[in-house]
C-alpha cells in the first residue's frame, strides 16, 4: 500500500531537501520550468521499507557508532507514523514501522541504548525506552518540547481522518455518488512539517468522525500551543465532506438569503476557538428558524480544506505548493493592471463570476474583484455576463478557460444548480497553482 510510505519519507522533504511524489511526476506537468530526477520506490511491507529509508539515509558507520544521543523513532501503526513526523524532522531523525527488520535497523543506526529510542504506541520498546509516547497528546505535547529546544514556532494544525480507508462510512447521510478519496491523510504529515506545525488525527474506525469530535481535537491541541507560548494561527482540513464532515446550518438574511431551507456546510466552527456553538453542528429546523452561529462567523484560525480526485492529484498539488516559483509565468506584477485576464501570464491574472440564483453575490464579489485590480495590482476578468448568457448550455470551453489561466479564482456557486455557473468536469482544464485558494461566496450541499 504505497500510501503507507508517505509518513515514512515525509521527515526527508525538511531535513534533506528530498521532493516526495506518489503515482506522479513532475515531467507531465506543462506549467513546471525545470524537471525533477525520479527515483522510484515500492515496496510490500512498510516496515521493511521504513528500514531500508533509515539506512539509506541515517546510516551511523560502525567507527562513528560510539556518538552519544543517536535517535530514531519507532511507531506501532499508520496514524502514529503521522502523528510523529512534525517531530521526526525537528529532530532530524528515520521513523521506523516496527517489525522484523526493525532491530536490525536500530543497530546499524547507532540506536541502541535506551535513550536512543523514541517509542510512539503499544511496543515492546515502551517499557525501557526513556521516551514512550502512548497517546497523541504525549506526541504532540513532546513534540512541543522539541520545538521549543530548536526554537521553531509551531503555529499550524493539520486534521485529518488516518482511517479514511476504502468503504469508510460518513458521520452524516450523504448521497450515494458522493465524491470520497481514500487515504488523503497520508500527506498530512508533510504538510505539517513543511508549514511547522502538527498533525491532528480524528480516526474513528469504519465511520468518519462527528463533528464535536473535530472541533474538540483542534481546541485541545490549539490550546496547549497557546499554553505553551505558541500561537496557532492556520487550519488545515485534509479530507473530503466524508472522511472529515463539515458542520451544517442554515442561513438568515445578515449572513446569506437561504432559499428552499437549504442547509450551508461550513468549516468555520472548526476555526472558531470558542467552544461548542450554541445550535451544536447541524441545524435540525425546518421551519425558518435559521440558526447560523456566531462561533462560525467570526473565527480565529485562518483555514481551509484541501481535497482531490486521487492520491497523484493530492501530489500535484502538493509540488505545486512547495516548488511555487517553479510554475512563475513571469516574476514580476503587469505594470498597469487591465480590465482582462493576460493568457501569457496566469499568475497575474484574477477571475470572477456570478450565474443565475446567485445574483445576491454580486456586490462582495465586485468589491473583491475591485480590491484584487486596484490593490492586489492583479488583471481581472469579470465573467458573470457571459456565466448567464451561456444558460441552459453547458458551460463550455470558453469559459472554462478562464479559471485555467487564473491565479485567483472568485465563484459565486450558484447552489450547484445544473442551469448555473458550474463547469462540467469534462470541460476543466489543468490549472495553475494559486496563490489564494478560491472563495466560495455560497454553496449548497445535498446530504
Amino acid at each position: 500500500m504505497d500510501y503507507e510510505g508517505v509518513p515514512i519519507i515525509a521527515p526527508l522533504l525538511k531535513t534533506r531537501g528530498t521532493m516526495i511524489s506518489i503515482v506522479w511526476k513532475d515531467d507531465a506537468d506543462g506549467f513546471k520550468k525545470n524537471k525533477l530526477d525520479y527515483t522510484e520506490l515500492d515496496f510490500e511491507d512498510v516496515s521493511e521499507f521504513s528500514s531500508c529509508v533509515a539506512i539509506t539515509f541515517y546510516e551511523t558507520t560502525l567507527e562513528s557508532s560510539n556518538i552519544t544521543n543517536k535517535k530514531a523513532i519507532v511507531v506501532d501503526s499508520y496514524e502514529n507514523a503521522l502523528l510523529a513526523g512534525p517531530l521526526a524532522a525537528i529532530l532530524d531523525v528515520p521513523i521506523l514501522f516496527y517489525g522484523e527488520t526493525t532491530n536490525e535497523a536500530l543497530w546499524r543506526l547507532g540506536a541502541r541504548h535506551a535513550s536512543d529510542i523514541i517509542a510512539v504506541g503499544n511496543l515492546p520498546y515502551a517499557e525501557w525506552t526513556d521516551v514512550s509516547l502512548q497517546i497523541p497528546q504525549d506526541v504532540h505535547e513532546y513534540t512541543i518540547d522539541a520545538a521549543k529546544s530548536n526554537g521553531i514556532v509551531l503555529d499550524y494544525l493539520v486534521v485529518t481522518n488516518a482511517d479514511d480507508n476504502d468503504g469508510l462510512r460518513s458521520y452524516f447521510p450523504q448521497n450515494p455518488n458522493t465524491p470520497y478519496t481514500p487515504h488523503l491523510s497520508s500527506f498530512a504529515s508533510l504538510f505539517a512539517i513543511y508549514r511547522n506545525g502538527l498533525v491532528i488525527s480524528v480516526a474513528n474506525g469504519s465511520k468518519a468522525p462527528s463533528p464535536y469530535t473535530i472541533d474538540m481535537g483542534i481546541e485541545a491541541v490549539a490550546g496547549k500551543l497557546k499554553q505553551e507560548g505558541m500561537k496557532p494561527r492556520f487550519l488545515m482540513m485534509l479530507g473530503d465532506s466524508v472522511s472529515l464532515p463539515f458542520s451544517y446550518y442554515f442561513g438568515n438574511t445578515a449572513i446569506a438569503p437561504v432559499a428552499f431551507e437549504e442547509k450551508i456546510a461550513t468549516d468555520n466552527v472548526y476555526a472558531s476557538l470558542k467552544g461548542v456553538p450554541g445550535q451544536g453542528y447541524d441545524a435540525d429546523s425546518t421551519n425558518g428558524s435559521y440558526n447560523y452561529p456566531k462561533n462560525a462567523i467570526a473565527v480565529d484560525l485562518a483555514h481551509g480544506r484541501i481535497i482531490a480526485k486521487n492520491l497523484s492529484g493530492l501530489s500535484m498539488h502538493f509540488d505545486r505548493i512547495v516548488n511555487y516559483n517553479e510554475y512563475l509565468a513571469t516574476n514580476s506584477a503587469p505594470s498597469t493592471p487591465q480590465l482582462n485576464a493576460n493568457k501569457n501570464e496566469w499568475n497575474n491574472n484574477a477571475f470572477g463570476y456570478n450565474g443565475f440564483n446567485a445574483e445576491w453575490g454580486w456586490p462582495e464579489e465586485i468589491q473583491t474583484m475591485m480590491n484584487l485590480w486596484m490593490n492586489g495590482e492583479f488583471n481581472i476578468e469579470e465573467g458573470s455576463i457571459k456565466a448567464k448568457s451561456i444558460w441552459p448550455l453547458s458551460l463550455n470551453d470558453d469559459f472554462a478557460k478562464y479559471p485555467a489561466i487564473s491565479n485567483f479564482v472568485v465563484s459565486g456557486a450558484d447552489h450547484g444548480s445544473p442551469q448555473g455557473n458550474t463547469i462540467h468536469h469534462t470541460d476543466i482544464m489543468p490549472v495553475p497553482p494559486q496563490r489564494k485558494c478560491p472563495i466560495i461566496l455560497l454553496y449548497r450541499t445535498d446530504r
